[in-house]
């Protein structure tokens, strides 16, 4: 369909439309921003500078080896992406994002994409790195102490690794963490280096 003179502020304004409509709510600062914090029978309510007020329940809050939370007490913290809450032993930092990804199903959709697209990042980059070295998947599964299945279940991006099991992988193949960044991020960095 051919468009004329008359139809292009139409047409503009779908396509301007279409592109509001792909920008994602938490690509907004104002969706990550905490304004405020109160805590209701036994519910974290967490105000937003989207206007958004999220309620949580505490005991979901609540991390590993820590005790003594004074939820009473919680506070925004000063950049305005946690909230602080005075506990035992350390004070407790609940990020924005969890507070999102417990109470925004697609925010918890979005980072789940995103942590799937992550894992596919660090096989594929594995397998590079392994290929430059010449090895097998069997050398480097057999060097790093786990499973051959596994090893291909990471390079295809369908396994997620433990740091540890990374740095196995890595280490085995005589490389470092560093080394999964792409090539072209590196040669930068070592020109800053060199530089200084």
């Amino acid at each position: 369909m051919a468009l004329v003179d008359h139809d292009l502020p139409a047409a503009t304004e779908y396509v301007l439309m279409e592109i509001i409509s792909m920008t994602k709510k938490w690509d907004s600062r104002d969706y990550l921003m905490i304004t405020g914090v109160s805590v209701e029978t036994n519910s974290l309510r967490v105000h937003f500078a989207n206007g958004d007020i999220e309620q949580i329940d505490c005991t979901r809050l609540v991390p590993p080896r820590v005790d003594r939370v004074r939820w009473a007490e919680s506070y925004v913290a000063d950049d305005r992406l946690h909230v602080t809450v005075p506990a035992e032993p350390r004070e407790v930092q609940i990020s924005w994002s969890v507070i999102r990804g417990l109470t925004d199903p697609q925010f918890a959709s979005h980072m789940a994409e995103h942590a799937s697209a992550q894992a596919r990042y660090v096989g594929v980059r594995l397998r590079e790195l392994r290929k430059k070295r010449g090895l097998t998947q069997a050398q480097v599964a057999e060097s790093a102490s786990i499973e051959p299945a596994n090893l291909s279940r990471i390079e295809n991006g369908h396994f997620d690794v433990s740091t540890s099991t990374l740095w196995k992988v890595l280490g085995a193949m005589g490389y470092v963490p560093g080394d999964l960044a792409p090539e072209e991020v590196q040669a930068s960095a070592n020109m800053e280096l060199a530089k200084s």
